[in-house]
């Protein structure tokens, strides 16, 4: 058993966006021989979803361990798919942020559908719901060693599951430990029948799925007792007793039948783990857990318990607040996931260098006539393997493309020398109007091992898409005062001069509490360059009682094009009082507040209170503390005051802007130009 690590994950600014590396999910129908002419019916054409990681398609000598995941009783392959706060999470996104953390090697995950006419398969042989042990282990074990380039060893093998997949994944790696080599079972479903299945909790539902005689209202019934008859057609079959084309254990008045309940212990987990201890010490690691509240929990401690008294120091225990299903994500990505990736060998090195995340600075418009696009991408080569890094930037209407090299010298926007964060700027000037994306792309020339981060919606060079004006409607009044309740339009124009930019939203938002917006987002449609277009429907926003004097508020404004933001204004909203009481109001302390809006485009607005008459200076610096422009420099009585600063001769980047009274206050704060 080969020992995994751990790759280091680097954090990156505040001011840029992530992407990260991205396994791929196929969904794939399988024909399965094991089940084909199976007494119920079911299709021996099966839906399996193949999870592939990051640098499958790549690199071609690479092979990976695989893990196969069973699902639970009323699940199918796409169970693990889902997203639910309470129930389970999203694989993939689980797998994804794993890899990029660098806390699991890339493995292949393989879930397929066992779901059949009676809601679940256990996983077992029968002559009346199919042979769906060997639809697992043999036909899907087969396909996956044959059609993708896995590891075909049981050392690079795993089973996992939930619920009756728990006990699914415990049952089939204990009676071949020649193709896996470690089991990771969830809340396990029948793995001591007497403790599950003739439990207060269940037994009541055995009685009355063995007093049935009426298989039509089979789907409505409730899931207990419809587990009962998936029970009796797995673990005591009889093709000659319809409806349900199996026995049951009791009686109509519930006593045990021992000769039938003889043949479900032949299932049973607990019962018949004694004849296989030889197989169990030949795996590497059994893993059994539960969740306390779960009506299970005290079936599988009872199993775990067993093994250990085996002396089976293979077997773990684990437990959880929570009961059936709860947390089952969280589970998955905490503990099963890098649990294999410890437990299962692979091919891959942990000094094979790949770029794990991309950062790309703001803004989302790039303007083709001065602005330049800095890129950044965090490299993962511990040993300084040579390699090449670039970026490949195509457009998504245009189809142009361009192949920027990156680099860590510490003179191409890349921090510093040799750190691993590899970069590159690029001036846009020659691009046609487009939403282009960016596709990071890493050769090791070492190990000759390629990989990528996908394609991410990275920017755009269309318009810009400005807001005009707003438009009042409802009530003729366009001024705003205290107490209002605003109704309006919103005009945006697009500065551009070819290309249209497409199904354009806007979203309104404010960051001054006073301001309440109601309806916060329209849409446009598509906006051709050149054109101005009203929204389709209005805004609306309630003005506080609480301004004492007539008050500029900018609010920013989201525009979007296919649900992406690419471009950042703001509305500006003067607030009118009835009576001007600010000659009256004296604020009690000095206090700078944070400009808005900010980030901004090339306008901000300063403001600033004073409580007494004062000397002041507020200037702008740059990052070098460099002093590059002074907004105030005079005398000035107390109260409030507002500056504005027309930043459009700066470059982009981070400001600081700093005001200084005759009094001894000095406060600095930040601001971010984005062009």
């Amino acid at each position: 058993m080969n020992k995994k690590f751990l790759l280091p994950f680097l954090i990156v600014l505040s001011l840029c966006i992530q992407v990260f590396a991205q396994g791929t999910m196929i969904y794939e129908t399988v024909h399965i021989p094991s089940l084909e002419g199976n007494f119920l019916g079911d299709s021996p054409d099966r839906e399996v979803n193949i999870y592939l990681p990051p640098g499958y398609t790549e690199n071609q000598n690479y092979a990976y361990p695989v893990i196969y995941l069973l699902h639970g009783f009323l699940g199918t392959h796409d169970y693990w798919l889902q997203l639910s706060p309470d129930l389970y999470h999203d694989i993939q996104s689980s797998l994804d942020n794993l890899y990029v953390r660098g806390e699991i090697q890339p493995m292949i995950v393989v879930m397929p559908n066992s779901y059949n006419k009676w809601h679940g398969s256990w996983y077992v042989n029968s002559i009346a719901t199919g042979n769906w042990e060997d639809y697992i282990v043999e036909d899907l074990v087969e396909y996956m060693d044959t059609n993708y380039r896995t590891l075909p060893h049981k050392d690079s093998r795993g089973i996992g599951g939930y619920s009756m997949g728990g006990t699914g994944s415990f049952k089939l790696a204990m009676k071949h430990p020649d193709i896996y080599s470690a089991i990771f079972s969830i809340s396990a479903g029948a793995i001591s029948f007497e403790h599950s299945t003739l439990s207060p909790a269940y037994k009541d539902y055995l009685i009355q799925a063995a007093n049935e005689t009426d298989a039509s209202e089979f789907d409505q019934w409730y899931w207990r007792k419809q587990v009962m008859v998936a029970s009796a057609a797995a673990f005591a079959p009889d093709t000659t007793s319809p409806p349900f084309y199996g026995i049951f254990p009791v009686d109509e008045e519930g006593v045990l039948i021992d000769s039938i309940w003889s043949k479900w212990l032949e299932h049973d987990p607990y019962t018949i783990y004694g004849s296989y201890i030889e197989n169990l010490q030949q795996l590497d690691s059994i893993w059994i857990e539960c969740g306390t509240l779960d009506d299970l929990y005290d079936s599988n401690l009872i199993l775990y318990l067993a093994l250990d008294s085996a002396g089976l120091t293979n077997a773990i225990w684990d437990e959880y607040d929570g009961n059936h299903g709860t947390h089952t994500g969280q589970r998955v990505e905490e503990k099963l996931l890098p649990y294999f990736s410890e437990i299962l060998d692979g091919d891959f090195s942990k000094s094979t260098a790949m770029a794990r995340s991309m950062q790309y600075l703001f803004p989302a418009f790039i303007n083709k006539e001065g602005d330049s696009l800095i890129i950044n991408t965090t490299l993962h080569n511990p040993e300084g393997h040579p390699v090449n890094v670039y970026a490949m930037i195509t457009g998504e209407q245009s189809a142009s493309t361009d192949s920027i090299p990156l680099y860590d010298d510490g003179q191409h926007e890349d921090s510093l020398t040799n750190d691993n964060i590899w970069g590159n700027a690029r001036w846009v000037s020659d691009l046609k109007e487009d939403i282009f994306n960016i596709t990071i792309n890493t050769y090791d020339e070492m190990e000759e091992y390629k990989s990528n981060l996908l394609p991410v919606r990275a920017f755009t060079t269309i318009g810009p898409i400005q807001y005009i004006d707003w438009i009042p409607y409802l009530l003729d009044d366009s001024v705003a005062n205290p107490g209002d309740v605003l109704s309006f339009k919103i005009l945006l124009k697009n500065e551009g001069e070819t290309a249209q930019a497409n199904i354009v939203e806007a979203r309104l938002t404010s960051t001054d509490d006073r301001i309440t917006i109601v309806n916060h987002s329209s849409n446009y449609n598509d906006i051709a360059a050149g054109t101005t277009m009203e929204s389709h429907r209005g805004y609306s926003l309630i003005i506080s009682e609480d301004f004492h004097r007539d008050t500029v508020i900018y609010l920013p404004l989201e525009i979007l094009s296919n649900g992406t933001h690419f471009w950042t204004d703001s509305v500006r909203l003067d607030v009118v009082t009835s009576i001007d009481i600010c000659q009256n109001f004296v604020p009690l302390t000095f206090s700078l507040e944070q400009n808005y809006p900010n980030p901004f485009n090339p306008r901000t607005m300063i403001n600033y209170q004073l409580p007494v008459t004062s000397s002041i200076d507020l200037s702008i610096y740059n990052l070098a503390g460099q002093k590059v422009a002074t907004l105030v420099s005079e005398n000035q009585n107390a109260g409030h005051h507002q500056v504005e600063w027309d930043a459009s001769e700066f470059a982009s980047g981070v400001y600081y802007y700093r005001l200084s009274t005759s009094s001894g206050f000095v406060q600095t704060r930040k601001l971010v130009l984005i062009k």
